[in-house]
Protein backbone atom coordinates (compact mmCIF):
# COMPACT_ATOMS: atom_id res chain seq x y z
CA UNK A 1 0.00 0.00 0.00
CA UNK A 2 2.79 2.42 0.92
CA UNK A 3 4.77 1.31 -2.12
CA UNK A 4 1.73 2.01 -4.34
CA UNK A 5 1.43 5.53 -2.88
CA UNK A 6 5.16 6.22 -3.44
CA UNK A 7 4.92 4.84 -6.97
CA UNK A 8 1.85 6.93 -7.80
CA UNK A 9 3.48 10.03 -6.33
CA UNK A 10 6.66 9.56 -8.31
CA UNK A 11 4.85 8.98 -11.61
CA UNK A 12 2.37 11.78 -11.09
CA UNK A 13 4.83 14.30 -9.67
CA UNK A 14 5.96 15.46 -13.12
CA UNK A 15 2.89 15.39 -15.36
CA UNK A 16 4.26 18.23 -17.51
CA UNK A 17 7.37 16.24 -18.34
CA UNK A 18 5.29 13.18 -19.22
CA UNK A 19 3.13 15.34 -21.45
CA UNK A 20 6.05 17.05 -23.22
CA UNK A 21 8.31 14.06 -23.77
CA UNK A 22 6.56 11.58 -26.03
CA UNK A 23 8.89 8.58 -26.30
CA UNK A 24 6.55 6.46 -28.43
CA UNK A 25 8.42 7.54 -31.56
CA UNK A 26 11.68 5.92 -30.41
CA UNK A 27 10.20 2.94 -28.60
CA UNK A 28 11.39 0.56 -31.32
CA UNK A 29 14.74 2.24 -31.99
CA UNK A 30 17.76 1.13 -29.99
CA UNK A 31 20.20 3.52 -28.39
CA UNK A 32 22.90 2.70 -30.94
CA UNK A 33 20.52 3.35 -33.83
CA UNK A 34 19.52 6.69 -32.32
CA UNK A 35 23.16 7.75 -31.86
CA UNK A 36 23.91 6.65 -35.43
CA UNK A 37 20.96 8.69 -36.71
CA UNK A 38 22.08 11.80 -34.83
CA UNK A 39 25.69 11.40 -36.05
CA UNK A 40 24.47 11.02 -39.62
CA UNK A 41 22.34 14.16 -39.32
CA UNK A 42 25.25 16.20 -37.91
CA UNK A 43 27.61 14.95 -40.62
CA UNK A 44 25.09 15.98 -43.28
CA UNK A 45 24.70 19.32 -41.50
CA UNK A 46 28.48 19.85 -41.54
CA UNK A 47 28.67 19.05 -45.24
CA UNK A 48 25.84 21.47 -45.98
CA UNK A 49 27.38 24.27 -43.90
CA UNK A 50 30.78 23.78 -45.56
CA UNK A 51 29.17 23.75 -49.01
CA UNK A 52 27.23 26.91 -48.21
CA UNK A 53 30.41 28.67 -47.13
CA UNK A 54 32.25 27.62 -50.29
CA UNK A 55 29.42 28.90 -52.48
CA UNK A 56 29.24 32.11 -50.43
CA UNK A 57 32.98 32.73 -50.86
CA UNK A 58 32.65 32.25 -54.62
CA UNK A 59 29.75 34.70 -54.86
CA UNK A 60 31.50 37.22 -52.58
CA UNK A 61 34.41 37.29 -55.02
CA UNK A 62 32.08 37.78 -57.98
CA UNK A 63 30.09 40.46 -56.16
CA UNK A 64 33.19 42.44 -55.19
CA UNK A 65 34.69 42.24 -58.69
CA UNK A 66 31.46 43.25 -60.44
CA UNK A 67 30.70 46.03 -57.97
CA UNK A 68 34.14 47.62 -58.22
CA UNK A 69 34.25 47.28 -61.99
CA UNK A 70 30.79 48.84 -62.33
CA UNK A 71 31.71 51.71 -60.01
CA UNK A 72 34.95 52.41 -61.86
CA UNK A 73 33.21 52.29 -65.24
CA UNK A 74 30.54 54.68 -63.97
CA UNK A 75 33.14 57.09 -62.59
CA UNK A 76 35.03 57.07 -65.89
CA UNK A 77 31.83 57.90 -67.81
CA UNK A 78 30.90 61.00 -65.81
CA UNK A 79 31.54 64.53 -67.02
CA UNK A 80 35.02 65.90 -66.41
CA UNK A 81 33.61 69.02 -64.72
CA UNK A 82 31.78 66.80 -62.23
CA UNK A 83 35.05 65.02 -61.42
CA UNK A 84 36.76 68.35 -60.80
CA UNK A 85 34.01 69.40 -58.35
CA UNK A 86 34.16 66.14 -56.39
CA UNK A 87 36.72 65.48 -53.73
CA UNK A 88 39.15 62.67 -54.44
CA UNK A 89 38.30 61.02 -51.15
CA UNK A 90 34.62 60.69 -52.03
CA UNK A 91 35.39 58.78 -55.20
CA UNK A 92 38.06 56.66 -53.53
CA UNK A 93 35.74 55.92 -50.65
CA UNK A 94 33.02 54.92 -53.07
CA UNK A 95 35.18 52.35 -54.83
CA UNK A 96 36.99 50.93 -51.81
CA UNK A 97 35.09 51.43 -48.58
CA UNK A 98 31.50 51.29 -49.82
CA UNK A 99 32.13 48.18 -51.90
CA UNK A 100 33.67 46.55 -48.82
CA UNK A 101 30.58 47.47 -46.80
CA UNK A 102 28.44 45.90 -49.49
CA UNK A 103 30.52 42.75 -49.07
CA UNK A 104 30.05 42.84 -45.30
CA UNK A 105 26.29 43.14 -45.76
CA UNK A 106 26.36 40.22 -48.20
CA UNK A 107 28.30 38.17 -45.63
CA UNK A 108 25.64 38.92 -43.05
CA UNK A 109 22.96 37.80 -45.48
CA UNK A 110 24.80 34.54 -46.16
CA UNK A 111 25.25 33.91 -42.43
CA UNK A 112 21.55 34.51 -41.95
CA UNK A 113 20.79 31.87 -44.55
CA UNK A 114 23.21 29.39 -42.97
CA UNK A 115 21.74 30.06 -39.53
CA UNK A 116 18.25 29.54 -40.91
CA UNK A 117 19.14 26.10 -42.21
CA UNK A 118 20.92 25.20 -38.95
CA UNK A 119 17.83 26.22 -37.00
CA UNK A 120 15.68 24.19 -39.37
CA UNK A 121 17.81 21.11 -38.74
CA UNK A 122 17.69 21.62 -34.96
CA UNK A 123 13.93 22.14 -34.98
CA UNK A 124 13.47 19.02 -37.10
CA UNK A 125 15.56 16.99 -34.68
CA UNK A 126 13.62 18.37 -31.73
CA UNK A 127 10.41 17.49 -33.53
CA UNK A 128 11.64 13.94 -34.08
CA UNK A 129 12.60 13.48 -30.45
CA UNK A 130 9.52 15.06 -28.93
CA UNK A 131 7.00 16.66 -31.24
CA UNK A 132 5.40 18.78 -28.52
CA UNK A 133 8.70 20.41 -27.62
CA UNK A 134 9.45 20.80 -31.33
CA UNK A 135 6.15 22.62 -31.74
CA UNK A 136 6.95 24.91 -28.80
CA UNK A 137 10.36 25.69 -30.27
CA UNK A 138 8.77 26.44 -33.64
CA UNK A 139 6.27 28.84 -32.06
CA UNK A 140 9.05 30.52 -30.10
CA UNK A 141 11.10 30.86 -33.30
CA UNK A 142 8.17 32.54 -35.05
CA UNK A 143 7.85 35.06 -32.22
CA UNK A 144 11.57 35.81 -32.42
CA UNK A 145 11.32 36.19 -36.22
CA UNK A 146 8.66 38.88 -35.86
CA UNK A 147 10.72 40.70 -33.23
CA UNK A 148 13.77 40.66 -35.51
CA UNK A 149 11.68 41.93 -38.41
CA UNK A 150 11.04 45.16 -36.52
CA UNK A 151 14.62 45.34 -35.24
CA UNK A 152 15.87 44.97 -38.81
CA UNK A 153 14.02 48.06 -39.97
CA UNK A 154 15.47 50.05 -37.05
CA UNK A 155 18.99 48.81 -37.79
CA UNK A 156 18.55 49.73 -41.47
CA UNK A 157 17.80 53.34 -40.51
CA UNK A 158 20.84 53.46 -38.23
CA UNK A 159 23.00 51.90 -40.94
CA UNK A 160 21.98 54.54 -43.47
CA UNK A 161 22.78 57.29 -40.98
CA UNK A 162 26.17 55.71 -40.32
CA UNK A 163 26.94 55.47 -44.05
CA UNK A 164 26.06 59.14 -44.56
CA UNK A 165 28.10 60.17 -41.54
CA UNK A 166 31.11 58.15 -42.72
CA UNK A 167 30.91 59.76 -46.15
CA UNK A 168 30.85 63.25 -44.65
CA UNK A 169 33.71 62.37 -42.30
CA UNK A 170 35.80 61.01 -45.18
CA UNK A 171 35.09 64.16 -47.20
CA UNK A 172 36.22 66.43 -44.37
CA UNK A 173 39.31 64.32 -43.78
CA UNK A 174 40.34 64.46 -47.44
CA UNK A 175 39.73 68.23 -47.50
CA UNK A 176 41.86 68.56 -44.38
CA UNK A 177 44.68 66.61 -46.01
CA UNK A 178 44.42 68.70 -49.20
CA UNK A 179 44.46 71.85 -47.07
CA UNK A 180 47.70 70.79 -45.38
CA UNK A 181 49.24 70.09 -48.76
CA UNK A 182 48.72 73.67 -49.88
CA UNK A 183 50.02 75.33 -46.69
Amino acid sequence: STADKNNSISTNSIPLMDMLFDHDIFSEITFLEAITLFCFVYIIRGILVFSAQVVAAYYRGILLRVTRRTLLDSILKVDYQYLLKQDTGVLTNLVTEQSNRLLIAFNALIQLGISFFQALIYITMAYLVAWKIGLLVLLFALVIAFVFKYLNSYVRVISRKMANHSGVLATYFVELIHGFKYL
